[in-house]
């Protein structure tokens, strides 16, 4: 995904989500018609290439609502840097409740950080809006207070899968994940659609997110492996990993 379309995936999620805060608003004094939403971003950490640009959606999207309000309500914003991990995220989103008590909080944009932060949005009983986390656990048991519209594993691993074996005529693959929630995640789907396919896995493999290691570690693999397909996710910044695999000769695929 472009970092043009996130953002516009992030402004239309806002923007419905917030329009949907409207409803929820009981919790915001009558006299001031005020939504107070609380963002939960990866400013710092392995999530900071995403965090950034959500929050650039996030002031894109306030200042077009709040040009003319949503049914009388303005919306303003309170940013936490929940830093891609559980426990800054869960540290952020305690701050986030005590402290500014928002009508509903956007993020994260990491797995693990948002199923961290979800039991505690359950108990202060305010929605929780994810639009960047895609792994399964996060809306599967059905949690009545955290909501997505963002693909999960699921969606990602059997589309990839599909691509891969028809349009690029991959017989085989390298499978590189991350080990979190996310990446562990969508690399099993991979693995099972590929496989049901006709395809072979030849290696799995998962590292820990080390920022800019990621990109050397696909760069090797690319190197030593080629002739094959490479599925990879779960990197902070994913447009400098596709162009530098572009670079690398992987030869034919099949």
């Amino acid at each position: 995904m472009t970092s043009r379309s996130r953002r516009l995936v992030v402004v239309q999620t806002i923007a419905a989500g917030l329009a949907a805060a409207t409803l929820l608003a009981s919790g915001a004094c009558a006299e001031d018609k005020i939504i107070k939403i609380g963002a939960l971003l990866p400013i710092s950490g392995p999530g900071s290439y995403f965090g950034v640009q959500d929050k650039q959606g996030i002031e894109l999207a306030i200042e077009q609502l709040n040009k003319a309000g949503v049914n009388g309500y303005r919306f303003e914003v309170h940013y936490e840097d929940s830093a891609c991990g559980p426990l800054p995220a869960t540290q952020a989103a305690k701050r986030l409740i005590e402290q500014y008590k928002p009508d509903v909080v956007l993020g994260e944009e990491c797995s693990d950080a948002t199923l961290a932060i979800m039991p505690i949005m359950e108990q202060a009983k305010v929605p929780l809006i994810n639009a960047g986390s895609s792994a399964i656990k996060i809306t599967q048991p059905g949690n009545p207070w955290t909501f997505r519209i963002f693909p999960d594993e699921v969606m990602q691993g059997n589309n990839i899968a599909a691509n891969a074996y028809t349009k690029l005529n991959a017989r085989t693959a390298v499978l590189l994940h991350e080990n979190t929630n996310a990446g562990i995640g969508n690399a099993n789907v991979f693995n099972e659609a590929f496989t049901k396919l006709g395809g072979r896995i030849l290696a799995d493999i998962g590292f820990e997110p080390l920022g800019s290691a990621n990109e050397r570690t696909v760069i090797f693999v690319a190197q030593e492996i080629g002739k094959h397909a490479l599925s990879a996710n779960a990197f902070d910044r994913p447009n400098d990993v596709e162009a530098r695999i572009e670079k690398v000769d992987v030869g034919p695929r099949g």
